[in-house]
């Protein structure tokens, strides 16, 4: 079973390559010829993740006692709401402008 702190990391991986995606995936330029040193967004997203951890580890311990396998049809609706939180935080500390199209009802 993986630790809490692995799964926080997982967390954390793939909204940096999220934020990689977002912007460099829309016409920002290159990924390896950008002035912008993208290295600034790991430690916002340990900062975030880091600030919800309590909330996650209470998804993950969840999740553990729950037979997955016999609701398949149920989505983890919090922890859902918890990974988009985190989210949006991010992308509106990162890019300001982004909050007038980017809604916390998202």
């Amino acid at each position: 079973m993986w630790s809490d702190d692995y799964l926080d990391l997982l967390v954390q991986d793939v909204m940096i390559r999220y934020l990689a995606i977002a912007h460099f995936g829309r016409g920002q330029g290159q990924y390896l010829a950008d002035p912008e040193d993208p290295r600034f967004w790991i430690d916002k997203v340990k900062t975030l993740v880091s600030g919800q951890r309590t909330s996650l580890h209470e998804q993950w311990a969840r999740f553990r006692t729950q037979d997955l396998t016999a609701r398949t049809d149920e989505k983890p609706n919090h922890l859902t709401a918890l990974l988009t939180s985190i989210t949006l935080e991010l992308l509106w500390s990162t890019y300001p402008a982004s909050k007038r199209f980017l809604d916390r009802q998202t």
